[in-house]
């Protein structure tokens, strides 16, 4: 589970405050020494003395309300994302079931297709921009997860090939939205028609080949946020957080070009595997 992090701008806020105040005290302190007019010292020291002390609260005070209000807007945000996907879940799944109960339709089975590839897809950016608006207070359940049965489980479909198998220890919502992007990736950007996962339990490594289109873009720019390296690419979100979620659950991620210059991933796995 991730930690707490502290609240570094009210620490400096508060930090400021009480230093002005102390500096304003000093000052008047050494007023009373120097300067006769100990009425005017007093007048002006405390004047200054409540004015930084009232808007250093101020500030403070601001900065507590924020926060606040940016955790009740993430939940908020948690709570509708959850229940758009409990209904895009139950939509996919009833058009599943209609896809394996139809046999002669090729007609309606493409429009279903497109209904579950479409829904596939709309829950992948709802989750991905769950992550992304909570990027700092991500909390992480870490648990031992068979990786075959994983992928075989987030992404039920024949166009994937797995070879291999390796229990690791990472958060399941977390390795989830990983793999997903980076499938994502391959079909939208790479053209693939296939997916091929190999998993190598003696290096805990998890490579995915399946791109038919050559990489034309940056190389060394891949999984930058908002970083287009194409007219068809998007936002890079998808990347970007694999790269960021793989750090969080101990693990790296790398990018590199095959023999045909075809993009592919490998994911290692570090400590804490099995």
């Amino acid at each position: 589970m991730s930690k707490k992090k502290t609240d570094w701008k009210i620490i400096t806020a508060l930090g400021w405050l009480v230093f002005t105040v102390t500096l304003s005290v000093w000052w008047m302190i050494l007023g009373f020494k120097y300067i006769k007019n100990h009425s005017m010292v007093v007048l002006e020291g405390m004047t200054l003395i409540l004015s930084l002390a009232a808007g250093g609260s101020y500030i403070i005070y601001s900065l507590i309300r924020e926060k606040n209000n940016n955790k009740k807007q993430r939940e908020f945000f948690a709570a509708f994302n959850h229940e758009l996907k409990t209904s895009l879940a139950s939509l996919r799944l009833r058009s599943e079931g209609l896809l394996e109960d139809l046999e002669e339709s090729i007609e309606e089975k493409e429009e279903l297709e497109k209904i579950v590839s479409d829904t596939n897809r709309l829950e992948l950016q709802i989750e991905n921009s769950l992550f992304l608006s909570s990027e700092e207070n991500i909390k992480l359940f870490f648990e031992e997860i068979e990786l075959l049965d994983f992928i075989k489980q987030i992404h039920p479909f024949d166009n994937i090939e797995i070879s291999g198998s390796m229990k690791v220890n990472a958060d399941r919502r977390a390795l989830e939205v990983i793999i997903k992007n980076i499938i994502q990736n391959a079909f939208v950007h790479g053209q693939a028609k296939r997916v091929t996962f190999n998993i190598d339990k003696e290096s805990k490594t998890l490579n995915i080949l399946g791109s038919t289109a050559p990489f034309k873009g940056d190389f060394s720019r891949l999984g930058e946020l908002y970083f287009r390296h194409t007219q068809t690419s998007r936002s890079g979100i998808g990347l970007y957080l694999a790269n960021t979620l793989c750090k969080k659950i101990n693990a790296s991620i790398k990018y590199y070009l095959d023999s045909d210059q075809y993009l592919a991933t490998e994911v290692k796995f570090k400590g804490g595997n099995v």
